[in-house]
């Protein structure tokens, strides 16, 4: 009878000749060393992280394909600003001097000018070249700067990326319009 009394006593986590504490105090004893006191501020930071990096990298992305519709926009106007100012053109009171012919310097003025906000002009690169019939290119507008011929513009764009824990690179955009000479 005695050894199922002391059985009854003894708590199961306690072994012969072991340390022997009262039931309330192995308990807070047991509860303190398995407390999770910090565990969610620990929680939060690696999720913070986590969920920080992927904002930046969709607002990254936004600006990418933003700068990517500026390219694409930018190549279709300097073309209409080179189409428009062929070699016959006129005037019909929309400028104040005569006609201004273009060449490639001024179509890369033009659309360095157009200035669409968050773009870095100085990453831009304007090429342009004219063609009769499209089989040579030439980056001079003359002679070949008559109706009916074509005039293609490049430009390239530089787009520094950095987002967090992401190497940082830069993303390079291009795009190519090309136009027929109006009267």
């Amino acid at each position: 009878m005695r050894a199922g009394r002391e059985a009854a006593v003894r708590p199961d986590n306690c072994r012969e000749g072991g340390m022997r504490l009262p039931d309330g105090r192995l308990t807070a004893l047991l509860r303190t060393l398995r407390g999770e006191q910090g565990s969610t501020m620990v929680e939060f930071a690696l999720s913070a992280v986590v969920l920080l990096t992927l904002i930046f990298g969709i607002l990254g992305m936004c600006l990418a394909l933003y700068s990517y519709h500026y390219v694409a926009d930018a190549s279709r106007e300097g073309t209409r600003y080179a189409i428009v100012r062929g070699k016959d053109c006129s005037t019909y009171g929309n400028f104040s001097s005569d006609c201004p012919v273009v060449n490639s310097s001024a179509v890369q003025t033009y659309v360095r000018g157009l200035s669409f906000p968050g773009i870095n002009s100085s990453n831009l690169v304007v090429n342009a070249a004219w063609s009769v019939n499209g089989t040579t290119w030439s980056s001079t507008a003359n002679p070949n700067n008559v109706p009916g011929d074509l005039v293609k513009v490049t430009v390239s764009y530089q787009l520094p990326m950095a987002i967090p824990f992401v190497p940082a690179r830069t993303l390079t955009m291009s795009s190519t319009s090309e136009m027929v000479i109006a009267d």
